[in-house]
């Protein structure tokens, strides 16, 4: 099996089902501070931080260059999530916006997971 397939094979066995995770929950938090909803931003930040704890576990991106960008995304989740959860319990803005522009970052990370996917799926 080489590279492009093996990458395929991990998007369709459960990698793609991760994505789609991360971006649903990613929703939720900015859903939830568009409604200033300060315990709801606090809920999905940790219905996040649990998903990325699964998505660290799941295997390995049998492919170098999508697996760095999978474990960049999945470290600035992890710490967007755990800013998230204590800037709002503290509620303190310098946090919050920290986990902004974290989450912003893993999600840019993310792109590039399923830009290389795209990639050696079309050649």
């Amino acid at each position: 099996m080489g590279p492009g397939e093996a990458l395929a094979s991990w998007y369709s066995g459960g990698g793609r089902e991760l994505i789609d995770t991360m971006t649903v929950d990613l929703r939720a938090v900015g859903d939830a501070a568009h409604d200033g909803h300060v315990t709801g931003i606090r809920a999905a930040c940790l219905v996040l931080r649990g998903h990325v704890s699964e998505a660290q576990a799941y295997r390995p991106i049998p492919e170098p260059v999508a697996q760095s960008a999978w474990t960049e995304a999945l470290t600035d989740y992890a710490a967007a999530a755990s800013d998230c959860a204590a800037g709002t319990d503290r509620r303190d803005p310098a946090l919050l916006r920290r986990a902004n522009d974290e989450m912003v970052a893993g999600g840019r990370a993310e792109d590039r997971v399923t830009a290389r996917v795209t990639q050696l799926a079309d050649s």
